[in-house]
């Protein structure tokens, strides 16, 4: 407060400087009383704010003409104080004033947003969610529920349009607008439950559960609806190819400045030439993609129709066996959006206190030096998981029923595997008296599980149902206890190598291994592969998630690591990744998007389905588990089917020490499920039988005649 008071001080001496100096019709005088107003927003302090907004409106109005952008967010601004006030009849006045003049001023038609100036776009979509929120909180203090309806309405409006806004930035851009964004899609989803709950209406669950997908994945999402679009709409080769390369090139700026900058003595000039570089690659980028969406309407239809689909359509896309279960969390509110291919469950509960708490100290009790694991900690896991069971699938358990589960999480359930979790009901005395994880009741043993990282994604994914995989492209770098450009070890990984045999042997393919697993080798050979399966360490950079690298066979020339960004540069065949790496699907959290891991970056260039790792895994459990993992497959079982009895068989054959979820629980299937080669049994095995009988009857049967007419010439 002591701060605000000060700064109020200092800028209340600019606003007189500026009328005695240069009056007040000019524009540093109206500037001024802006950064006034602001202050005392920031202070709570909206009585002295609107009486400031009043001079500002003022001042502006004699600076700007009235259809100004500048000038319509001061009435913007001006709105939303009136609404912390309450006043929210004359707070919806200004909100018309200013949607009035800002459709005057870019005359655009608000289903097609493609000649709209993007920045003018931004502008509407925040006045409209400023007006949404307006209207919520009027609906809070009256009670009126057409208040309640109007701000469903604008959430929904306003939303769309930043969304078409969003896929014109870079995907570092469009990171962090969702994540400015959070909080309005919270309201949103918020005000679309209680309107429900009201009218009773479903097209209002279908809003909700539309925001709550918005919120998350919408990089991800974009990357997978582009791909799409470039192929459907027939948009050529080497334009394809141009627009990799320019994201790549922009990238790899953006690294290069960021780490000039992090330097001890960075180099101006150095930056600035970078920054104008970059400036210059993405003005051309820009241009590129306005020339495909001229030439190639198709593209322009398909990349920016909607997201996120109904529960209809989401019903669709599922399996008979399947249930989607999409977690969504509003401050101290869970919904939970359940959803069979024939019925659906929608709840909002209240969320206990410690959710995050309790995810990271259950991540750590499994993460944690087993040396001293011992049943102190055996206890407070079996505790934790309950717990959390109890929270998230406890009110869910009629309505799953066996069924193959489709997780998508929210926030900091993003680390929580699952089929951890413990059904309490189950737990005996016989549980705690042994310090045996096998014989815990995980929900492992009753649900198939995979992970999705928004709804959406099951339509994206749809066209990869039934994929056959084609060859496997395996590899295995040997690592050295140091790799050239890195300071500290890298321990050698002796099993990976038996690892990629074992699996290459089941599936049949190439093994690129020691020499031959390099980064050229993967650029240039993957993305021909219709499976691929890379058994090798990785690094994470939590800080810039697009930074985070596998770690491919040194080299005397070039470097062994491929980042993020090169990843999300490139274009995937494959029906399947296995990253059988350390942490492979642990990354940093962000709000809009979950968590940022390298998996996500193969799904953003096309691949439907990865199988990750969630920490850094033993790999000679590991060699073990994917061997099982792979057999399963090429019986012809769904991937999280596979996955499941894969996990079941170790904890089967698996003593004391090794049934400690460290060893198996860490992978975990991500995207499309589907078989990647159909199972022939029982089919194949009656068919098989019939043509054997058959043959054998039709074989008697001549074998007689011909002893018959034998022993008759006889």
């Amino acid at each position: 407060l002591q701060k605000f008071d000060e700064a109020k001080l200092n800028i209340e001496r600019s606003i007189k400087s500026a009328r005695d100096y240069l009056g007040e019709n000019h524009f540093e005088y109206a500037f001024s009383l802006l950064e006034l107003a602001m202050i005392e927003i920031a202070m709570n302090d909206f009585s002295s704010a609107i009486r400031t907004m009043e001079k500002v409106e003022v001042a502006y109005s004699k600076v700007f003409p009235p259809t100004d952008e500048e000038y319509i967010n001061i009435l913007r601004i001006k709105a939303f104080v009136l609404s912390r006030l309450h006043q929210f009849a004359q707070s919806e006045a200004v909100f018309n004033k200013a949607d009035s003049l800002l459709s005057i001023n870019i005359n655009y038609n608000k289903d097609d947003l493609q000649g709209v100036p993007r920045y003018l776009s931004f502008r509407n979509a925040n006045l409209l969610m400023d007006k949404a929120r307006m209207y919520q909180e009027w609906f809070g203090k009256s009670g009126d529920i057409d208040k309640l309806a109007a701000s469903v309405e604008l959430y929904n409006q306003s939303l769309g349009i930043y969304e078409q806004f969003s896929q014109f930035a870079t995907e570092e851009s469009r990171l962090l607008l969702g994540e400015n964004v959070r909080d309005t899609y919270e309201d949103a989803v918020r005000a679309a439950w209680d309107l429900y709950k009201l009218n009773g209406d479903s097209t209002n669950i279908d809003y909700a559960f539309g925001f709550a997908g918005k919120a998350k994945a919408s990089v991800l999402l974009s990357a997978v609806r582009k791909l799409k679009a470039f192929e459907a709409a027939g948009v050529p080769a080497q334009t394809t190819e141009a627009e990799r390369r320019f994201r790549l090139e922009i990238h790899a700026l953006t690294r290069a400045t960021s780490e000039e900058r992090l330097k001890p003595q960075p180099n101006p000039k150095r930056i600035a030439f970078l920054d104008a570089k970059r400036t210059i690659l993405s003005r051309s980028y820009d241009s590129l993609l306005q020339h495909i969406e001229i030439n190639y309407p198709d593209y322009y239809a398909l990349r920016y129709a909607p997201a996120t689909l109904t529960t209809k359509q989401v019903q669709q896309n599922l399996e008979n066996d399947q249930v989607l279960v999409e977690y969504f969390i509003e401050n101290n509110q869970l919904y939970i959006f359940a959803i069979r291919a024939d019925s659906m469950l929608v709840m909002r509960n209240l969320l206990k206190p410690g959710l995050e708490a309790d995810v990271e100290s259950f991540r750590n009790i499994m993460l944690g030096n087993l040396m001293y694991h011992g049943p102190q900690q055996y206890n407070a896991f079996i505790g934790l998981s309950t717990k959390l069971y109890s929270e998230l699938i406890m009110p869910l358990e009629g309505f799953i029923d066996g069924r193959r589960l489709v997780i998508v999480p929210d926030g900091v359930l993003g680390y929580l595997p699952f089929d951890l979790l413990i059904k309490p009901s189950k737990l005996n005395e016989e549980h705690y008296a042994h310090l045996n994880y096998a014989q815990l009741p995980f929900l492992l043993y009753d649900h198939p599980l995979s992970y999705l990282s928004s709804s959406a994604l099951t339509s994206a994914f749809r066209s990869a149902s039934g994929q056959k995989s084609g060859k496997m492209l395996a590899m295995a770098p040997e690592y050295d206890e140091v790799q050239p450009g890195r300071h500290n070890q890298l321990s050698p990984l002796p099993y990976a190598l038996k690892e990629a045999e074992m699996v290459r042997n089941i599936w049949g393919g190439v093994l690129l291994a020691g020499s031959k697993a390099t980064k050229k080798a993967f650029i240039e050979t993957a993305p021909k592969f219709g499976l691929i399966h890379l058994a090798m360490h990785t690094l994470l950079d939590d800080e810039n998630p697009l930074y985070s690298r596998l770690i491919f066979q040194a080299q005397d020339t070039g470097t062994s690591f491929i980042y993020g960004y090169e990843l999300y540069a490139l274009r995937f065949k494959a029906a399947m990744v296995v990253l059988s790496a350390c942490n492979s699907g642990f990354g940093e959290l962000r709000s809009a998007e979950g968590v940022m891991s390298l998996s996500r970056a193969f799904m953003y260039a096309g691949a439907p389905a990865v199988v990750m790792t969630g920490w850094e895994v033993n790999d000679q459990s590991g060699a073990r588990l994917m061997e099982l993992f792979y057999r399963h497959l090429a019986d012809g079982l769904t991937k999280d089917k596979a996955l499941q009895q894969a996990k079941i068989d170790w904890l089967g054959e698996s003593n004391q020490l090794k049934s400690h979820p460290f060893y198996w629980a860490a992978y975990q299937m991500l995207g499309d499920t589907q078989p990647l080669k159909k199972s022939y049994t029982p089919y194949l095995l009656l068919m098989v039988a019939m043509v054997l009988l058959t043959s054998f009857v039709v074989f008697i049967t001549v074998r007689r005649r011909r002893i018959i007419t034998f022993a008759a010439k006889a």
